[in-house]
């Protein structure tokens, strides 16, 4: 019934729409500038004779606009905060497509005679999306993705995970494929990607149909330069400075020779990082109490080789390849001492830790995307992927020694042994889209996608007795997990008038299982979208929207093994958990291009957390660490994005974010309610024609959810730019974590475990300082990005 509700005016509107594209005429073309770049996101009016509103687009990231409108004759209007103005008329009896580009010219100011250009807004939003330009930026050198993402409005990184507009399970996009790592994993991944190879990253809080269903948290896009006619080197070097020196080499060739490209980048780290915790834990069950304080030291090394070629057959044939190879290892030496308060097992009053961990993960990958035209006038396309990923290694090998103690700080007796991870994996997919642009009939998107994966995953135990290390086969597992995931997507854009609509659906079909487990899931869900826009005039947009997406389960969540992480706790899956699909509605509007705001409802009935419960075994008492489902939440969010041009060399982002949830959970069905906002503010300042400066600063308040509580939060960071040579040599200083002496804490409370953990750095700020130099020959060539098909196959793979 409610899906017939909501088709019903779907339907009508298609109809009126159809019955009067008719008295529409196509008026669309390209700007760009004098230097022959195409100009983003410039607004495009049209107005009648009498100086009448009558409509407005932007162009997009290749300077491309369209606008549908009636037979006439309309007063253009083209505006751009870094360039002039540029109006002229135009008359509609037909279809218009400027054959001539629009070309528009840079707006130079002077201030006390040091000649600047106008700043161009380093974070714009339009149409549901927050575009964050990173090549124009200061943030374009000497940064990672992991470490952009996190200075980005409305997301932030908490515990490994992603958030998005206070949405947890936000996904990655790189060049419109989807990296399906999670987690900490993901992360790591994302340490490989520079800043200097990004041109622009997108936040989609609510994505349509056409992207994967996975992630309830929206979409980051991140998109990578485009390659360039002629030859073009760049390197650099970034020291990291906090307690220890890290230091980051990268480098990037890229050269094009007709229809022949080749692009090759390379970067690695070397670092060393100390971080330190403190864990309170109190088993309510056994009244016992432990507090630990850790140190942790951290080593990297790291390097990834990233190749793509390109080749044009002609116009119509297009294709790319793609190899990447990541090498990444981490040492980690982690000493700790836990005190026993309350009841004590075996006379035991302190437990020493030493733990030498060695993490080492090679993973190849290599994708392919031929692009072909259909037509002549290049209005349909199919775009031919097929990817392959392969993690042949991936060994974690965990050394522990445990000392435990009596109050006489005797020693009472000694664990020592090592755990031996192994998970590697083979995944393989392939996609086919085919996209239609009709004159008046708006555009068409289609595909098809199957993926195959195939993930092992294997823990061994070893003690030592009598300074002999021998496997203990009562601790371990050996699985192997195989999905095969198929799916399909529609969907119509039309524009008619003042309105413009989105609608989509999507199916996936997922067949799993578990070897040695005897646990087959399959299962299929279907995923709608809906966005509709109307522009009551020049000033005024206001936008519906309607998205159903999924958050499926880790693969590690669902083994059904348990190891121990520390001395008294235990981590452990659980094989009964199924996946959680969350519903979003949103209303937003914007004011003059400029000013966002939106407030969205979005609900789920299925929500996974992390669950702590208490355990005796063997004359000791543990806390056991395991993941449980059937969460209720209900979360109204509201969201205000207000730029503000102070003067022509300083501008300013403003964001708040205020969100009410309620969480219902399997001990508690009434629930609770709880109350948090996030304000982000990021200042650009052009000092002179050569020097740059920002600052970021983000408040994150006290945040709950299902059984934490995380403490309020500040983040300041300063940079300062400087370049030399013609913009060829770039010296950059930052000072990140200024409020260095905050801690970051949560506590969780569940019905028989409280448990509070707090993690801080060093006492100075994080300092760095990065040297770039660019060398190039040739004019920019725009040439499509790789794209994967990798869907969903990593994301259940850690």
């Amino acid at each position: 019934m409610f899906k017939a509700k909501l088709l019903i005016p779907i339907v009508i509107f298609s109809i009126l729409s159809l019955s009067s594209y008719a008295l529409d005429y196509k008026f669309k073309g390209k700007i760009i500038d004098k230097k022959n770049e195409p100009v983003n996101y410039a607004n495009i009016i049209a107005k009648d004779m009498s100086n009448k509103f009558i409509k407005g687009t932007l162009s997009d990231s290749t300077g491309y606009f369209e606008l549908n409108l009636e037979k006439g004759e309309y007063n253009i209007l083209i505006k751009s905060i870094l360039y002039k103005e540029h109006s002229f008329k135009v008359v509609l009896d037909k279809d218009v497509n400027l054959t001539k580009l629009v070309i528009l010219e840079e707006d130079i100011h002077q201030l006390k005679e040091v000649e600047i250009t106008a700043q161009v807004p380093k974070i714009r939003f339009n149409n549901g999306t927050y575009t964050v330009d990173v090549k124009n930026s200061i943030q374009s050198i000497g940064n990672t993705a992991n470490s952009l993402i996190d200075k980005l409005p409305g997301v932030y990184i908490n515990n490994g995970s992603i958030f998005i507009n206070g949405k947890r399970g936000g996904k990655i996009y790189l060049n419109e494929r989807l990296v399906n790592l999670s987690d900490e994993s993901l992360l790591q991944y994302l340490q490989s990607i520079r800043s200097e190879n990004i041109d622009k990253i997108e936040i989609l809080p609510n994505p349509s149909s056409e992207y994967s269903a996975e992630g309830a948290g929206g979409v980051i896009r991140i998109f990578t330069k485009q390659r360039e006619d002629g030859f073009s080197i760049t390197t650099s070097l970034k020291l990291d400075i906090q307690r220890f020196t890290g230091v980051s080499p990268f480098f990037s060739l890229q050269y094009n020779k007709g229809k022949f490209g080749y692009i090759l980048n390379t970067n690695g780290q070397k670092a060393k990082w100390l971080l330190f915790s403190d864990t309170y834990s109190n088993n309510l069950v056994n009244a016992t109490q432990y507090n630990t304080h850790k140190t942790d030291t951290i080593f990297d090394k790291n390097f990834t080789i990233n190749q793509t070629f390109y080749y044009d057959f002609d116009k119509k044939n297009k294709l790319a390849l793609n190899t990447n190879y990541i090498y990444w290892g981490k040492d980690e030496i982690l000493d700790g001492m836990t005190n026993i308060d309350g009841k004590r097992y075996n006379n035991i009053s302190s437990t020493l830790q030493n733990n030498n961990d060695n993490q080492l993960q090679k993973i190849f990958s290599v994708s392919m995307n031929y692009n072909h035209v259909i037509d002549d006038a290049g209005k349909k396309t199919l775009l031919f992927l097929m990817d392959y990923n392969r993690q042949y290694s991936y060994n974690y090998d965990s050394g522990y020694e445990y000392t435990y103690k009596d109050l006489q700080d005797n020693v009472v007796s000694v664990d020592k042994g090592m755990n031996r991870r192994q998970s590697p994996y083979n995944l393989f997919s392939s996609e086919i889209k085919y996209t239609a642009n009709y004159d008046k009939a708006g555009r068409l998107s289609t595909g098809i996608r199957y993926g195959k994966s195939t993930i092992n995953n294997s823990l061994k135990n070893y003690t030592y007795k009598n300074e002999v290390m021998e496997l203990n086969t009562e601790i371990g597992y050996d699985f192997k997990y195989m999905e095969d995931i198929v799916s399909a997507f529609f969907q119509y854009n039309y524009a008619w008038n003042k309105w413009s609509f989105v609608g989509g659906i999507r199916g996936e079909y997922t067949s799993g299982n578990v070897q040695n487990v005897n646990d087959r899931r399959n299962s299929f869900n279907l995923f709608p979208s809906l966005f509709i826009d109307y522009t009551l005039n020049e000033e005024n947009k206001l936008s519906f929207s309607y998205t159903r997406r999924i958050n499926r389960v880790s693969f590690m969540r669902l083994l059904p093994n348990r190891y121990f992480l520390s001395a008294y706790n235990i981590i452990e899956g659980n094989p009964n958990l199924l996946p959680n699909i969350n519903n979003t509605l949103s209303l937003n509007y914007n004011l003059k291009s400029k000013y966002y705001f939106s407030a969205s409802y979005s609900w789920s009935n299925n929500g996974i957390t992390s669950f702590s419960k208490s355990e005796q075994s063997d004359n000791h008492s543990y806390i056991v660490s395991t993941y449980i489902d059937g969460i209720k939440s209900r979360n109204f969010n509201f969201n205000a994005y207000v730029p503000i041009y102070l003067t022509k060399w300083w501008s300013m982002v403003n964001r708040f974010s205020m969100d009410y949830q309620k969480y219902m959970l399997p001990d508690n069905p009434t629930g609770f309610t709880t109350f948090g906002y996030d304000y982000y503010l990021n200042q650009n300042i052009k000092m002179n024609k050569t020097t740059m400066a920002e600052i970021l600063y983000r408040y994150s308040s006290e945040s709950r959810s299902a059984y934490t509580i995380s403490s309020p939060y500040h983040l300041l960071n300063l940079s300062l730019q400087k370049t030399f040579l013609d913009n060829s040599l770039i010296l950059k200083a930052e000072a990140n974590r200024i409020l260095n002496n905050q801690r970051m804490s949560r506590i969780t409370t569940t019905p028989e475990i409280v448990e509070k953990v707090s993690m801080h750095f060093v006492n100075i700020p994080y300092f760095a300082l990065t040297l770039s130099y660019k060398f190039n020959r040739g004019k920019v060539k725009r040439f499509n990005a790789v794209q994967n098909s990798n869907s969903q196959d990593k994301a259940r793979t850690y």
